[in-house]
């Protein structure tokens, strides 16, 4: 254990209304015997708390203000009011003054210098009340967003401090955000001592943007847990599909439902049985449709949300996986898949590229067709036929690429040693 103190910056966490600890939990299982202590800083607190490490000091007041600044007009006009006078905002106005010509742009430029302030704000009193030593203290940010421009402000005060994020899609991306454009990025980068982006192609992506800071930015895959177990494939001739996500446009289901059907109708009298997990609002209005277009040999089942896809994994035979995202980061579900041994096929965006190959599963363009998803479909039951062993090239990709293992514990090293590791990218 070091002497150094960690403080970790997220949307809920160790709350559960951002779903962070998906990633979090195994990330910091390989954390928390490496710091004398570690203060989570969430910036929502609703929903369950999560109790998994009970060592971890919770500070739940920036939250409250954080809410507040949110819901109350006159105290968001407060910051809006002290962001205005700052050269920061003037500056990111005259540099991207093109951008800013829409008034929702405008208007976001000042919404978020304003939350960093009240960050700023907050930070400096935590600081001064708690006698944190910023140069022996690590900030983390697992979003790089207006919380780590908080943080770069606060570093004019505390030049010691050493600030890294994460950075893992909306946040890299700024065709993902309404307006599309993300504002302070180049004062944002400077105060980093390393920026890990999801996936190298993330790394690249923003390091071509700004070049300026390419020496900070990194990529580090995230990972799961290894389940223990390989999924088991279908030994009665049927197939089965399963699908994990949140039912939501960006993950297009209801083209993934027109593909299965697709392929289903081609399939002849074979059995094919599709089951997704996952909820959204959209849920029943979603799965009526399918049954109701859904040849006879198409048995369809959506669950709603499961606390562990694995539990369905070990007891049920799966065939493939299958995502049809219109962007992703590396899709956590790909993942755990992966883990258990299944096949995927995906729509190449995003960093998906890199966990999806011919070895483990199968590439869809990035806006298919249902007859190119039923056709990505074919494609795998053809080559497994043939002998190709994708289920053993899904659990080598995991084990090499995505284990939580590996890749958390080199994460913390870099933290408490090398900024960077082995992956700058090229």
């Amino acid at each position: 254990m070091t002497e150094k103190t960690l403080v970790l910056f997220s949307a809920s966490y160790p709350y559960s209304i951002a779903a962070e600890d998906t990633f979090l939990d195994p990330e910091l299982r390989r954390g928390t015997h490496l710091f004398s202590r570690i203060i989570a800083v969430p910036s929502r607190n609703e929903g369950t708390r999560n109790t998994t490490f009970p060592e971890i000091i919770v500070e739940e007041e920036f939250a409250t203000r954080f809410a507040r600044f949110k819901s109350d007009i006159l105290f968001m006009l407060r910051y809006i009011l002290i962001a205005v006078t700052r050269k920061e905002y003037y500056q990111d106005l005259i540099k991207n003054w093109k951008r800013v010509l829409n008034p929702l742009a405008f208007l976001k430029t000042a919404w978020v210098l304003a939350a960093a302030c009240l960050l700023e704000e907050w930070l400096c009193e935590y600081i001064e009340s708690h006698r944190i030593d910023t140069s022996r203290t690590i900030f983390y940010t697992f979003w790089c967003n207006e919380i780590t421009l908080g943080l770069a402000l606060v570093k004019k005060r505390y030049p010691a401090m050493q600030i890294v994020s994460r950075a893992n899609g909306y946040d890299i991306y700024e065709e993902q955000n309404t307006p599309p454009y993300i504002p302070f990025r180049a004062p944002t980068f400077s105060c980093l001592r390393g920026l890990y982006t999801v996936s190298k192609l993330a790394r690249d992506y923003l390091a071509g943007l700004y070049p300026a800071y390419a020496d900070r930015m990194f990529y580090a895959h995230m990972g799961v847990e290894d389940p223990g177990f390989s999924a088991s494939a279908s030994v009665d001739g049927s197939l089965n599909i399963v699908s994990c996500a949140y039912i939501v446009p960006v993950k297009r289901i209801r083209l993934m439902a027109d593909g299965i059907i697709a392929y289903a109708k081609k399939a002849g009298n074979r059995r094919i049985s599709w089951t997704h997990i996952g909820g959204g609002d959209s849920r029943a209005e979603l799965e009526a449709y399918t049954k109701k277009n859904a040849p006879a040999n198409l048995d369809v089942r959506f669950t709603g949300y499961v606390p562990s896809v694995y539990e369905f994994y070990k007891t049920h035979p799966v065939d493939l996986l299958i995502s049809t995202s219109t962007s992703e980061g590396v899709p956590v579900s790909i993942m755990e898949a992966e883990s258990c041994g299944i096949p995927v096929i995906a729509t190449a965006v995003g960093g998906v590229p890199e966990i999806v190959n011919e070895t483990c599963g199968q590439l869809l363009p990035p806006d298919p067709t249902p007859s190119q998803i039923a056709d990505g479909i074919s494609a795998i039951c053809e080559r497994t036929a043939r002998g190709a062993d994708l289920r053993q090239g899904a659990r080598e990709n995991w084990k090499t690429n995505y284990n939580a293992e590996t890749n958390y514990t080199q994460f913390y090293c870099n933290l408490l040693g090398s900024p960077d590791g082995t992956k700058k990218g090229t």
